[in-house]
């Protein structure tokens, strides 16, 4: 299991409906770790990818450090990944979109659902909700 967790990466296309084919074909990540739940947020023609990552490739959440990752869209390339956030605790879900034209970030951090913290995280910095 620890191998196929730490070859996961997480691919972006671009569909073009002229043609009816994908385009744009790319890795966002191309490295030795877990890389989970992958969101995406589109605003304009700006398009950004936010993912968890484990440092110890660990899908079930019982070592390692957990970042929030960012990589942006420019000219038709992905850029070098951001770390926006990392803690030692699991990081169940994830959900990112644009806010006041900011990137923003909601994560549920922690095993147990009734004791989660969520997390907010934009350019401004973290905030517990």
């Amino acid at each position: 299991m620890a191998e196929v967790a730490e070859n996961s990466e997480i691919c972006y296309a671009k569909w073009n409906k002229d043609n009816n084919s994908f385009e744009q074909q790319q890795f966002v990540t191309d490295n030795a770790v877990l890389d989970m739940y992958p969101t995406l947020a589109v605003k304009d023609d700006e398009v950004s990818v936010v993912w968890v990552s484990n440092s110890e490739s660990d899908p079930l959440g019982t070592s390692g450090e957990y970042s929030v990752m960012k990589s942006s869209l420019i000219s038709e390339n992905f850029d070098t990944p951001a770390k926006l956030y990392e803690t030692k605790d699991y990081i169940s879900d994830i959900a990112t979109g644009y806010v006041n034209n900011k990137l923003a970030v909601i994560a549920s951090v922690g095993f147990d659902s009734e004791t989660a913290e969520v997390i907010y995280i934009d350019d401004d910095g973290t905030k517990n909700l």
